[in-house]
Formats: C-alpha cells, structure tokens, sequence
C-alpha cells in the first residue's frame, strides 16, 4: 500500500479544546516557563526535510516526507469512498497526541459515563477547528487514515491551551474520515445572524 507524509498547514480537546480554537487562546500572565527539551522522535524524511511523525507511544506509521504550508501528514491508509470537497461537513473519528507521545483526546475513548463518543464533525475551511484541521483533511477520500503532524502556529500558539496542550507545542493527530456531507441549507435567520458559519448535519442523523 503507499503510504506517504506531507508537510501543510490542521482541533479542541476533547471536542471543546478542537472545537474553542476559533476563538483564540488567550495570553498567561506572568513569565513564560521554560519548556523540556523535545524527545528523540522517529521521522520518515526526504532528502533534506526533518519532521516528527512517530511520538514514542504511537501507533508507528512510514511514508515520504513532503511538505506544504508547514503542515506533515502521512496517508497511512488512502480512502476509496468519496472526496472530501471544499467546505463540505467532516465527519471524522481522531487521537490526538503531544509530542512525546502523551494522549490528550481521542474520540474513540468512552465517555465519563461509560457511553461510546460520536466522530467529531465540522465544516472544512470554516475556522471551526484549528487551522491545521482545515488543511489537513484535504484530499482525503472517505475511508482514509492519515496522521498529522501539526507546528503551534497551526495549532494552539505560542500560549496553547493549558492544563491540556502546552505552550508552542506540536500535536500529532491520528485522522479517520468516516463521511462527508454538504453544509445545512440556510434558514430563515440568516438575515439575523449575518456571517454565521454553516452548520452540519447529526452523526446520527446520517442516511
């Protein structure tokens, strides 16, 4: 199967620290701490090109290194359903790591109640998700597993998103999109609500 990573430009934890990126992360106050030293982390390269793509701990996955707009991914596995169009909803299930391979979300983990969480969904390109989100689904067809590797300035910033996502960290995704579907048809409160974003459908709406 190929396999391949590329570097572009990607969400909250648990749903929330993905999903609140749009609204910025605000300073800390005070003097910044300084950060641990980044762990040794297994890369796939092109000549000339460095990234991290296997955080100790993960699932380990190989590919070429490529790059574009800052933002590495490796297609693990290339879907053969339909492909994802520009600002169409996501309907996606994701692990999310830190880059020393700690786990901060996944939404293949149970609630506190015991009960299964739903994919994660959200429309591409509409600054609902972290910038890295954005890009880093595209071209992805539905069935396809892709691992991104996500630079702070596409993510949480240089303030991130304590006590879950570091200050000026970079994140590693682990990316399945399950479906893909056009936005909702505006309503009648659109004139109310000028520049609202576009809403998707229910996971458990889906025909």
């Amino acid at each position: 199967m190929q396999q391949r990573v590329v570097r572009r430009s990607v969400i909250g934890g648990a749903a929330g620290v993905l999903m609140a990126a749009c609204g910025g992360a605000a300073g800390r106050p005070g003097a910044t701490p300084s950060l641990p030293p980044q762990p040794v982390i297994t890369v796939a390269v092109e000549p000339g090109v460095t990234g991290m793509v296997n955080p100790p701990g993960t699932p380990s996955v190989s590919g070429a290194l490529r790059t574009l707009h800052a933002l590495q991914y490796v297609d693990v596995r290339v879907g053969t359903g339909d492909s994802l169009q520009s600002r169409q909803c996501v309907y996606a299930h994701y692990t999310g790591w830190l880059a020393d391979g700690t786990k901060f979300d996944s939404s293949r983990d149970s609630t506190r109640t015991g009960e299964p969480r739903e994919p994660i969904s959200f429309p591409q390109g509409m600054r609902r998700v972290i910038p890295g989100w954005d890009y880093g689904f595209e071209g992805m067809r539905v069935g396809g597993l892709r691992r991104l590797v996500i630079p702070f300035p596409l993510a949480y910033g240089e303030a991130g998103r304590p006590p879950v996502i570091p200050e000026r960290a970079t994140l590693v995704f682990d990316v399945e999109l399950l479906a893909v579907r056009d936005t909702l048809a505006r309503g009648p409160d659109e004139a109310i609500f000028p520049g609202a974003p576009p809403q998707c459908q229910g996971w458990r709406e889906l025909p």
